[in-house]
């Protein structure tokens, strides 16, 4: 404004605006940041490749205000021991990126990779591997029977039956007689170990039993048996062919359909013409058997009848015992073939015993039950009994 009467003159000022950082400055971001650069002022252009930084240029004079992005976030990746197999706790290649947490667990394991600067945290789990055993040998037998069987014990194994289901226990019963089975075992598993690979095999064939028949191994030929009380009795009459066995009337044909007759003085004795593991009955053997279809008393000192047991025990009688009356030799003849069975008995090795089956007219009947001087002059039929 003029003074005195001067003029007034009008005059103008430009204000000046500072540069002012916006909300990217400081921001922790994965891309250069485009916006919300500068809340005041001008932006520069955006450097770097992360973190970038820019300048908000003052206005009019004003100051200038230098940004920046924080650190970049950095997401948390799992590392090469994810997914992988173990023996104990992973403790290298947690993660990738991140920072590792703790691992848990006792096998399966898990663990986290934990982003920074903001960024995702990856979940990680590692399985237990657990150690191989070797190979063991095939397992040995211990004891069988006719329907058991029994395989060594191996500490830590397990053992099954032609390619069953496996077991614990090294006892398979249950059986067939005279089967062949094949027996494996291997190492069970454990928390810390694979069970280990099948063993090889061992084959084991259950044993005789009464009931089947028996083949006597030195000659081949077959005896039909049956359980009596306690005692496995053949029943048929035993046809091995010996120099004190004779076929009645010395024909082949006898043999064949009631066994041979044999020496009372070599056989009744310590000399035993049964096969391995039979033996020749004693004159109790004859009382048991004989008792098991009496309806009287018999002894083995006395003369009896023990009826009815002769018709149940002679051939086609109930017992299934089927004794013919094959007849016998004495001195220097035969007799009795249709009519009488004469059987040897152990007796004491000096006195021979024998057991008579005759026939009546209202069957067949036990005759004398007892013994007689060993001599070579009497020749009877032998059923062997089971050891």
């Amino acid at each position: 404004m003029g003074i005195n009467g001067g003029t007034t003159a009008t005059c103008t000022a430009t204000k000046a605006i500072s540069g002012v950082c916006g909300s990217s400055d400081g921001a922790n971001l994965t891309s250069i940041p485009t916006e919300n650069l500068c809340s005041a002022g001008t932006a520069s252009s955006v450097s770097g490749t992360g973190p970038w930084t820019w300048s908000c240029l003052g206005i009019n004079g004003g100051t200038t205000d230098s940004c920046a992005t924080g650190t970049m976030p950095v997401n948390g990746v799992c590392g090469s021991s994810d997914g992988e197999g173990f023996y104990s706790t992973p403790t290298e290649n947690l993660c990738s990126a991140g920072m590792a947490s703790s691992v848990s667990g006792t096998g399966p394991w898990t663990w986290e990779c934990v982003g920074l600067y903001g960024g995702t945290t990856d979940s990680c789990s590692a399985t237990f591997l657990k150690g191989d055993q070797a190979t063991p040998a095939a397992p040995t037998l211990s004891s069988k029977t006719s329907t058991t069987v029994i395989l060594s014990s191996c500490t830590g194994c397990e053992y099954r039956r032609d390619g069953g289901t496996w077991q614990s226990s090294n006892t398979f019963s249950g059986l067939s007689p005279l089967t062949t089975y094949s027996f494996t075992q291997r190492l069970a598993e454990t928390e810390t170990l694979n069970a280990s690979p099948e063993s090889a095999i061992l084959s084991v064939t259950t044993d005789w039993a009464c009931g089947l028949a028996f083949v006597d191994p030195r000659d081949g030929q077959s005896y039909t048996t049956k359980q009596y009380g306690s005692k496995c009795w053949m029943t048929q009459n035993l046809n091995y062919a010996s120099t004190y066995g004779i076929c009645y009337s010395n024909n082949a044909t006898y043999c064949l359909s009631a066994g041979r007759l044999y020496n009372a003085g070599i056989y009744a004795g310590l000399t035993s013409i049964c096969p391995t593991g039979w033996h020749t009955p004693n004159l109790q053997d004859w009382v048991n058997l004989d008792t098991i279809y009496s309806t009287t008393s018999c002894y083995a000192d006395n003369t009896l009848s023990c009826a009815p047991a002769g018709t149940a025990l002679k051939a086609g009688g109930v017992s299934g015992f089927e004794a013919p009356l094959g007849g016998y030799y004495y001195r220097t003849a035969f007799g009795g073939w249709g009519t009488n069975g004469a059987y040897l008995a152990y007796y004491d090795g000096y006195t021979s015993g024998y057991h008579f089956l005759y026939s009546t007219n209202t069957g067949v009947s036990m005759g004398s039950l007892g013994s007689i001087s060993a001599s070579n002059s009497y020749y009877f039929s032998v059923r062997c009994i089971k050891d």
